[in-house]
């Protein structure tokens, strides 16, 4: 098991302006950016560990759903 975090930022500004924050300091990434960001690591992992299990969780309402997910899964577009 290979435990993997993706930081796509944050909206917290407390957060933004901690000098010990560790996370991405950038505006949390949303629609086709995020949706680019997840499938380039899909497609990437995928590509290099094909037998893999990916497994995701702690995904917002709203980012949920991505394009990628469909084609994890295998469904056409």
């Amino acid at each position: 098991m290979l435990p993997v975090v993706l930081d796509c930022g944050t909206d917290n500004e407390k957060l933004l302006s901690d000098p010990l924050y560790l996370g991405l300091r950038e505006k949390r990434a949303r629609g086709k950016r995020y949706d680019h960001f997840v499938d380039t690591f899909v497609n990437a992992a995928r590509k290099l560990y094909p037998r893999a299990y990916i497994h995701f969780e702690d995904f917002g309402l709203h980012n949920g759903e991505w394009p990628a997910f469909r084609i994890t899964l295998g469904e056409k577009q």
